[in-house]
């Protein structure tokens, strides 16, 4: 009697979790021809190039500044310290991005979609960016000051420790956003939404959050010192009761700047809406 040949088993490894999935790769070259080519289609039309598409490409410290990337295709894209900086990448895809430490500094991101994207750290000084859709985008102690955000979706971005010093954020949905440790001095935050916006401990002085929805948001040990709340909806007398607020700071009417048991009354102080 044969011996039956032994046939060797492959044991079953499980899939690691967390691991990262396989980066694209482009050489300098392609990048080169590749960025002609969108240059043409932007120009021309499908006619006369095609569209940038490098979704999920390692892009690691890539030296892009002043580049023509609107309307590119960047999804899931690795950019951590890449160099854009004065980059138009207007109605860019960035969603999931990795751009932890890029700068973009003075780069046009108008109606870009970012959300998901990390952005920690990154430097987006006097960046146009409004009307991006930054929705739970991480921007962790990221410079943002003098950045244009108006009318942007930032709803449930992480913000903690940014420098947003005299950011434009006007008409921006900020609902859930964590703003702990901001510094949003001189922020124009006209008419933003800041439900349940979390903004314990930042540097609001000299804001200016007239019209601002503020149902939720979290204001403990926030300094409000020369801020303009006036015409704030769903602002309570609690909410103030646990922020810092001197003599200078703009209130509406019916609040004080002390701990007090009067509050505002949601649609009788200018609410405009479920922000």
């Amino acid at each position: 009697m044969t011996d039956k040949p032994v046939i060797p088993r492959l044991s079953k490894v499980p899939p690691r979790r967390h691991e990262q999935p396989l980066r694209r790769q482009i050489s300098p070259a392609e990048l080169a021809e590749a960025l002609k080519a969108h240059r043409r289609w932007l120009e021309n039309g499908p006619a006369g190039g095609n569209r940038l598409d490098l979704d999920g490409c390692d892009l690691t410290g890539v030296a892009l500044q002043g580049a023509l990337l609107s309307r590119a295709g960047l999804n899931r894209a690795v950019l951590s310290g890449a160099l854009l900086s004065n980059a138009k990448l207007e109605r860019a895809e960035l969603t999931g991005a990795e751009l932890e430490g890029a700068l973009l500094d003075r780069a046009d991101l108008k109606g870009a979609r970012v959300s998901g994207a990390n952005l920690r750290r990154a430097d987006l000084t006097a960046t146009h960016a409004p009307y991006m859709d930054a929705e739970f985008a991480d921007f962790s102690g990221a410079r943002l000051d003098h950045v244009d955000l108006t009318g942007a979706d930032l709803s449930g971005a992480i913000m903690a420790g940014a420098n947003l010093t005299g950011a434009r954020l006007s008409r921006a949905n900020l609902r859930g956003a964590d703003l702990r440790g901001a510094r949003l001095t001189g922020a124009d935050l006209r008419e933003a939404k800041l439900g349940a916006a979390d903004l314990r401990g930042a540097d609001l002085t000299g804001a200016d959050l007239r019209r601002a929805y503020m149902r939720l948001a979290r204001l403990d040990d926030a300094n409000l010192a020369g801020a303009d709340l006036t015409g704030a909806a769903w602002l309570s007398q609690a909410q103030l009761g646990r922020a810092r607020v001197d003599e200078t700071v703009r209130l509406p009417e019916t609040l004080t700047g002390l701990n007090g048991s009067e509050e505002s009354r949601g649609p009788s102080n200018g609410a405009h809406g479920d922000g």
